[in-house]
């Protein structure tokens, strides 16, 4: 489902910061891989492969370049993305690339998960992978979290709540977080590492359908980053815990009948240029 989209808007709306063209005169800052899985019991429904390069813009702001991606289902093969050529170009793709994608400063206004982040044309195994990235790559460089303040390991700082919703791919998204906290793990000159943690979240999904289905439930999940902390660069990014319980329900179905339905993701980011994190 790609649950991860949902906090990444509302970081996104909290920044206040305006949504500026990706520049493609960049200088990469790291290549990386990124994998995740979605379960249902013991059942993989969804597992995503996806490598990517980070870029530095001129003015502090941080831009993803798609390579290459690709979906799973039910355990089957892995198939790359199919992105036409005049959907590349409304991603912004530089050659031999899917995407070129503006990830901090982030979109702002009543829709910054839409065609203000990525067109409409983008496939799932796009767009959803780069949502993780997006919450993890701007946990040290949004204000909203104090990343780079933390000094001593232990220390905790409290961030506050957030409520964010979408639409995409038939599926309407809302999440209401009530806050949560970011805890300094280990520190050196050339690496932080941190916990981020936010509360247990109401969410709703919404499927069109038909026939329209609707879940509704509770989320619970926390980040292990590590970054550059003379730029805030990320290096690395780990789920440490990611589990949804949601109740689902439809028209014409009893309440008492309504199955209930936890879903696990996995979802890790590395570098993939052979510069490991320190």
């Amino acid at each position: 489902m790609g649950i991860r989209t949902i906090l990444v808007g509302a970081v996104s709306m909290a920044a206040g910061l305006l949504l500026a063209t990706p520049s493609l005169a960049q200088q990469p800052v790291a290549g990386f891989h990124y994998e995740a899985s979605e379960r249902v019991g013991a059942e993989v429904r969804t597992a995503y492969r996806f490598d990517f390069q980070l870029l530095k813009t001129p003015d502090g702001g941080l831009t993803a370049v798609v390579i290459q991606a690709a979906k799973s289902d039910h355990g089957g093969p892995f198939v790359p993305a199919a992105v036409s050529a005049e959907c590349r170009l409304a991603m912004h793709a530089p050659p031999g690339a899917l995407a070129a994608v503006r990830l901090w400063p982030a979109p702002v206004g009543p829709d910054p998960l839409g065609p203000a982040f990525l067109d409409a044309c983008a496939p799932a195994e796009v767009f959803y992978p780069l949502t993780d990235i997006m919450n993890v790559a701007i946990i040290p460089l949004a204000p909203k979290f104090g990343a780079r303040g933390l000094r001593t390991p232990g220390e905790t700082r409290p961030w506050p709540g957030l409520t964010a919703q979408f639409e995409r791919f038939g599926r309407r998204f809302e999440e209401h977080v009530p806050g949560g906290t970011l805890t300094l793990v280990a520190s050196s000159p050339g690496e932080t590492t941190v916990d981020w943690r936010p509360e247990p979240a109401d969410l709703t999904i919404e499927d069109h359908g038909p026939p329209p289905v609707r879940l509704h439930g509770v989320e619970r999940w926390a980040f292990r980053v590590s970054f550059d902390p003379g730029d805030g660069m990320l290096r690395s990014a780990q789920a440490t815990e990611d589990s949804i319980d949601v109740v689902v329900s439809m028209p014409g179905l009893p309440a008492e009948r309504s199955p209930h339905v936890n879903l696990t993701r996995t979802v890790s980011i590395s570098r993939a240029d052979g510069a490991p994190s320190k």
